[in-house]
């Protein structure tokens, strides 16, 4: 297993969306206080930036599924099943072409499909697996996010569940029923050595920012406003 630089995080966003560097203005800020954060927009910064061994890769957007980037794709799968943490969320999950979309879990030996889209509020999956060092207490939960679901992810690879309406006169059971049985809005799996997420949230929620910071080891700094 690769021993991993805890310096440095990459930015793989080939595409150079600039809603990115909008939406997840404050994310990025963030990370880039407590770290190097490297932003890879061209095939040749992603491979350089690949032998760094970074402590996360975070995809936010299609680029690394398209078929001239098939250089970055093996560099990233390399840098996984050697021991990385790869997330994939920001503008990835609207940006990709459905069809893409479901071929593109199978080169990681996944099962995964896309699922429904929609805004609902969810909640931690407490049996789900996470990456190593992660724990279930730094995660939050519930909040509220439109959502692309994935589906056949295994049970314990749903990682965040369709929280029960609590003015629903039902039982309340960990996994959903009804049109989002079998589906969640965030799934995490180990690959080898090393540990994949996707985050279908569209919007940038700020649960979903907090998400990534706890994913990564990082917390949100608290400013001090001089108030008592």
């Amino acid at each position: 297993m690769t021993e991993l630089d805890q310096s440095k995080i990459l930015l793989l966003c080939l595409d150079n969306q600039p809603s990115i560097h909008g939406k997840y203005k404050d994310l990025l800020a963030i990370i880039s206080r407590s770290v190097e954060l490297k932003r890879a927009r061209s095939i040749d910064e992603a491979r350089e930036f690949f032998d760094e061994k970074p402590r996360a890769v975070l995809v936010a957007d299609a680029g690394v599924t398209r078929s001239e980037n098939v250089r970055v794709f093996s560099k990233l799968l390399s840098y996984l099943i050697t021991g990385g943490l790869v997330i994939f969320g920001f503008d990835f999950p609207s940006l990709t072409p459905n069809d893409a979309f479901n071929v593109f879990w199978g080169k990681f030996e996944l099962p995964w499909k896309s699922g429904n889209a929609d805004r609902l509020s969810f909640r931690v999956n407490p049996f789900c697996s996470l990456p190593r060092g992660v724990r279930y207490n730094s995660l939050p939960s519930p909040y509220t996010m439109s959502v692309l679901h994935m589906r056949r992810a295994k049970p314990d690879d749903r990682m965040f569940l369709q929280a029960p309406d609590p003015e629903a006169e039902t039982e309340d059971t960990l996994f959903p029923t009804g049109p989002h049985k079998g589906q969640a809005a965030v799934v995490g799996a180990k690959v080898k050595y090393g540990f994949l997420v996707y985050i279908g949230d569209i919007n940038g929620q700020t649960g979903t920012k907090k998400l990534i910071l706890a994913l990564i080891g990082l917390r949100p700094r608290r400013t001090n406003t001089g108030r008592t």
